[in-house]
């Protein structure tokens, strides 16, 4: 689903601890859109989300 998110029309994307996942993040910063997703509680390095 995130895979066909229109380039240009999307600068962040905002989801629950289900997004958060070692490929979903960098696949986004590929495409300079911008991840808020909160960490999961189980990660031993826990990401910054506003």
């Amino acid at each position: 689903m995130l895979a066909h998110l229109p380039i240009r029309e999307r600068e962040e994307v905002i989801g629950d601890r289900g997004y958060d996942s070692n490929r979903i993040a960098p696949s986004l910063t590929e495409r300079s859109i911008t991840a808020c997703v909160p960490p999961k509680k189980n990660r031993k390095l826990k990401p910054t989300c506003n």
